[in-house]
């Protein structure tokens, strides 16, 4: 699926872009005068709109999702060949803003120094590219910085950087890794639970 495709679609699956999409379809009906079904398409969205808003909503979501994918502690954790990232933990930096721009899923980064300092594995893999071309550094580059600074040497590290969403970083992900048996895949709880990481586990066999 194109990339711009694939975002427009995402957006309108979720709560502000679908209900921008049903007070389309209510304006449509009123057009047409069907005042029922312009009624309930409106309410609808401007219903889904405020349900989703409120914290509460999203904080029991997130916990629902996040429940079956418990962090665990790095000695609990088996040895393998490969640590490998998924991508959306940060955004690399732009001309603009010559940092990187972290955001909620950042943590992954520490989990898989962690994981790295523990001898769990001896090298990590960072995926992630530039999605709109707009970073001077692909994600993949700024992750690999952040973890140099968090202990891991340069030489552990392995980037793929041509990645646009979590179906590409596996994709590309598994080419520079094909020789790799065993792999610790580290993501977001979360992002897990949404996606059930169905390419992630095909493209790397991750168990």
């Amino acid at each position: 699926m194109p990339l711009l495709l694939d975002k427009i679609l995402t957006a309108l699956a979720l709560p502000p872009g679908l209900a921008l999409l049903l007070g389309l379809v209510a304006l449509l009906a009123l057009q047409r005068r069907r005042l029922g079904l312009a009624t309930l398409t409106l309410l609808l969205g401007l219903g889904q709109l405020g349900l989703f808003s409120l914290p509460v909503t999203a904080d029991a979501i997130g916990a629902q999702l996040s429940a079956p994918y418990a962090p665990r502690s790095a000695e609990a954790t088996p040895a393998a060949e490969l640590i490998v990232v998924l991508g959306g933990g940060l955004e690399g930096p732009t001309a603009e803003r010559p940092v990187p721009d972290f955001n909620h899923a950042a943590d992954r980064l520490y989990y898989a120094a962690k994981l790295f300092h523990a001898g769990k594995a001896p090298a990590i893999l960072v995926s992630g590219g530039s999605v709109w071309g707009l970073s001077t550094e692909t994600e993949a580059e700024a992750s690999a910085a952040v973890l140099q600074r968090l202990g891991v040497p340069e030489g552990r590290l392995r980037l793929e950087g041509d990645s646009r969403n979590t179906r590409e970083n596996a994709v590309f992900s598994r080419t520079l890794a094909a020789e790799t048996q065993r792999i610790l895949l580290v993501t977001s709880a979360s992002r897990a639970g949404v996606a059930r990481l169905p390419a992630a586990r095909l493209a790397l066999g991750a168990p």
